[in-house]
């Protein structure tokens, strides 16, 4: 039973007595608030203030409401919520803020959910963040650098991120509580765009020996950072080769480190899903020789047949300079996906935002020239409202 601190019938912390509040009663941190949610309601009037407690009640749709400044931290909080019950409260609603320990995001700035960054989705994701934030329109946009696809959609799922990006596979099972979010709700996460392919590219050093994907049986095979895009892909490929962990000496290990680890010879094979080229293998280039496995056309269809979202494509043979042979393989679409929260018209001016300035943005990578409003639409999640309104507007949906 909370403990109540009063001299006679007026308690001693909030200056209150029985009636001066609702049984609802609103809590933010700050005094200062008060009086500006109060006006809110039908009829306020201030009640009392006293530290750091300022209390005012009104009413709301008939209910009497109060609001109650709780000062910093649990214990004067306590206080409030044990005067204010002692005094016929029943119900809280805690309304505030967080503060953050980056101080170049800023109160109200959309954040990105970007990836690592020797990938495309950093450079891009900067890219669209500094576009955005120099038109008029009204967003203030930020970029940070994440572990990819699947932390992002944990972000986005539990509004520690505004956009981010992910590829389809990583969007369907966040929604569906699978694979990796197998032990998670189902998190409400919305499509804004469909901005390119990434592909699956498997690289091997060219004196290594190995020549094709069933050579890599008693190899070391770096297949992606755990529950990622690229490992999901990449065991699903070797799995159509009839390769397991049993076969292969599988690592996950991030892309930049892979490819250092193949440079280094400690591993024999780095499988990369990424925007192509990659920057990690365009760097090794200059150093090493090396040359991308294919995935034949059988084994491209058994993929595919597992995973719907797959789609085949071809990479040129001038990709790398040591490159010289074109290369089949596997790629997934690269998509843009929301929190929940993203208002209407932040969602219409975002995505309107990069559309309309794809000469700026298509210039931070390769794959952003890519960017195309033609496909922007084909999206595999409920898409927001908002980019659905400006995608109606453009004729690319009906």
């Amino acid at each position: 039973m909370p403990v109540a601190y009063s001299v006679g019938n007026e308690e001693y912390h909030l200056k209150i007595r029985p009636g001066d509040v609702g049984r609802y009663v609103i809590l933010p941190g700050d005094p200062g608030r008060c009086e500006k949610i109060a006006r809110y309601l039908e009829d306020p009037r201030f009640v009392a203030s006293n530290r750091e407690y300022t209390i005012y009640t009104g009413t709301l749709e008939g209910e009497k409401v109060s609001v109650c400044s709780t000062g910093i931290g649990g214990p004067s909080a306590a206080i409030a919520m044990e005067e204010l019950i002692h005094c016929g409260a029943e119900c809280f609603i805690r309304v505030g803020t967080c503060g953050g320990i980056e101080e170049n995001v800023l109160g109200g700035d959309l954040v990105i959910a970007t990836g690592g960054t020797s990938g495309a989705w950093y450079p891009i994701g900067v890219s669209i963040a500094d576009t955005l934030t120099n038109v008029d329109n009204n967003l203030f946009v930020t970029s940070e650098v994440t572990n990819g696809g699947v932390e992002n959609a944990r972000l986005l799922g539990t509004h520690a991120a505004n956009v981010g990006f992910v590829n389809s596979d990583t969007a369907y099972f966040a929604t569906q509580s699978e694979d990796a979010f197998a032990s998670e709700p189902a998190y409400e996460l919305y499509g804004l765009a469909n901005l390119y392919d990434s592909v699956l590219e498997i690289a091997v050093l060219a004196d290594s020996g190995i020549n094709s994907i069933a050579d890599l049986a008693g190899k070391r095979v770096v297949v992606g950072t755990p529950a990622s895009s690229a490992s999901t892909m990449g065991w699903t490929v070797l799995g159509t080769y009839g390769l397991t962990d049993k076969d292969v000496k599988g690592s996950e290990l991030s892309i930049a480190e892979g490819v250092e680890a193949l440079k280094n010879g400690d591993v024999d094979c780095v499988f990369i899903f990424s925007a192509a080229p990659n920057s990690a293998l365009t760097e090794l280039s200059v150093t090493k020789n090396f040359k991308l496995l294919s995935i034949d056309e059988e084994h491209q269809k058994a993929a595919i047949e597992q995973h719907s979202y797959f789609s085949t494509a071809t990479l040129s043979a001038d990709l790398y300079t040591c490159t010289s042979e074109d290369t089949t393989t596997l790629a997934m679409p690269t998509l843009l996906a929301c929190d929940s929260s993203l208002s209407n018209e932040a969602a219409y001016q975002f995505v309107k935002g990069i559309y309309e300035n794809l000469d700026v943005i298509s210039t931070s990578h390769a794959m952003a020239a890519k960017i195309n409003l033609d496909h922007a639409a084909n999206i595999n999640l409920e898409i927001h409202p908002g980019a659905l309104q400006y995608y109606r507007e453009m004729g690319i949906v009906d």
